[in-house]
């Protein structure tokens, strides 16, 4: 499974994980997606010109994969019973 990490840019996050996108600007008030500077700014530099310090920028990491994860996990088609 693939995780996010501070390194991502802004814009692969706008481009990839639209529902990333959409978690950072309703809880982080991260707005950075359309900006010129997404293509080049990863998340981690982005997150700090906002105000957050490296323990915020852990946990908002953190809460990103585990909406991801719990996004996979919930795309995934379940087994389905052979019925006699």
């Amino acid at each position: 499974m693939k995780k996010i990490k501070g390194d991502v840019t802004l814009q692969e996050i706008g481009e990839k994980y639209p529902q990333v996108a959409s978690f950072l600007m309703e809880r982080y008030n991260i707005w950075c997606f359309g900006c010129p500077l997404a293509a080049a700014e990863t998340l981690e530099q982005g997150a700090r010109a906002h105000g957050f310090n490296k323990e915020e920028i852990e946990k908002m990491i953190e809460e990103i994969n585990e909406l991801l994860n719990h996004s996979r996990r919930k795309g995934k088609k379940q087994p389905q019973k052979k019925v006699p």
